[in-house]
């Protein structure tokens, strides 16, 4: 029996290349995700078999040709024909990647949460080859030819556990692309220096304020509060009160120059919160050559504050638009008022950014705490698949 590795990206393509090599009687052993010293050959490794005859092999080709022999090769070569009929087959029932039905539902649930397509159709494509793996695997592990044929007979049979993993892949898929990192380590040196950058109305001001006193004041460790809006009418003397009432410093730095200078007298302080400006699309301008001094400070940490509350569009325009400052981590915000969140954990997916802090109301300080996947993917929960499954 002829065996041969495959690399894709999709189980198909797969199954594409090894019929075109291998020709109609190969069939499709078992599929794994490739190795990391694979990875870069394709995402999936699948393993295919024939029996049919391979060109210039060894002399001793003469001694299968016996009766005794052929007998054996005829009833393999039918037994795998049968299998490679019936996964074919459940190939072909699907329009689309929803090649058993709970991955309509599983669709729906994301599209429920906002989450983006391009994210989407990826989520999907992952969960269907692991459903296809498993199924395969489970047919693999038959002993007897008998017992083989009566699953791959009734090969639908073994999709019947599937509803049962849908929701588990769906989050192992969710939880290894979505990072959290709930800490403010400095970046270098002894001092944490944190910068906010989002779009206006996204709660930058008072997040700032959360984590002066969370995780300045209530580790009694000396801050710096330090305005760079200086284009938001009243920005300034907001973040100006709030400093004094809850007893910390504060400095305002109307170009880059001037927040280099600040960072520079300020060297003792322990931690340093610098708020920016929400600018609109046509006045980023304005946030350039601060963007540009936080971007290549090596002390900085910019975090990209995002409201869960907006949409898809939106989350996306702001994460391109806020770019240039950048950010490696982000804080979603708002969670008190969102119906939905997918589409903000999906923006974060999208764009590398690891979640570091949520804040879920307006109360100072404690409506803030660490971000934990538990709560970033609480949409993916049994009861939502519940609703999406009668739903659909």
């Amino acid at each position: 029996m002829r065996v041969k590795s495959y690399y894709a990206a999709t189980v198909e393509a797969a199954m594409a290349s090894a019929s075109k090599e291998m020709g109609p009687d190969a069939v499709l052993i078992t599929s794994r995700r490739s190795g990391i010293d694979a990875q870069h050959l394709g995402a999936y490794e699948v393993v295919f078999g024939t029996t049919a005859d391979i060109p210039d092999s060894s002399p001793s080709r003469s001694d299968a040709s016996s009766p005794a022999n052929t007998s054996e090769l005829n009833e393999l070569r039918a037994e795998m024909a049968e299998m490679r009929r019936a996964l074919v087959s459940a190939c072909r029932s699907a329009n689309s990647r929803h090649w058993i039905p709970e991955l309509g539902h599983a669709d729906s649930i994301m599209t429920e949460a906002g989450i983006q397509p391009e994210l989407k159709d990826e989520i999907l494509g992952a969960v269907d080859a692991r459903l296809r793996a498993e199924v395969l695997y489970d047919q693999a592990r038959s002993v007897s030819v008998p017992s083989r044929k009566t699953r791959m007979r009734n090969a639908e049979s073994n999709y019947l556990g599937a509803e049962a993993r849908v929701l588990p892949l769906l989050r192992e898929q969710f939880s290894a692309l979505l990072e959290v990192a709930p800490q403010l380590e400095p970046k270098q040196g002894s001092r944490s220096v944190i910068a906010l950058a989002g779009p206006s109305g996204a709660g930058k001001t008072s997040t700032i304020v959360k984590l002066a006193i969370q995780y300045g004041l209530a580790e009694r460790r000396s801050v710096l509060i330090v305005s760079a809006d200086s284009y938001r009418v009243g920005a300034t003397e907001q973040l100006r009160v709030y400093s004094a009432a809850i007893g910390v410093a504060f400095d305002v730095a109307d170009s880059a120059l001037a927040l280099r200078q600040i960072l520079e007298e300020h060297a003792s302080k322990h931690l340093i919160l610098i708020d920016t400006a929400g600018a609109a699309p046509s006045d980023m301008d304005m946030n350039a050559d601060i963007a540009r001094f936080l971007s290549r400070h090596p002390e900085v940490e910019t975090q990209l504050v995002l409201p869960v509350t907006a949409g898809a569009s939106a989350l996306s325009s702001a994460a391109k638009r806020f770019e240039c400052f950048g950010a490696k981590k982000a804080i979603l915000t708002k969670f008190d008022e969102a119906e939905t969140f997918g589409a903000a954990v999906g923006q974060v997916i999208l764009s590398n950014l690891q979640v570091s802090f949520v804040t879920n109301g307006q109360q100072i300080p404690d409506d803030l705490r660490a971000a934990d996947k538990d709560t970033l993917l609480s949409f993916l929960s049994e009861a939502t698949i519940g609703r999406a499954v009668s739903a659909a």
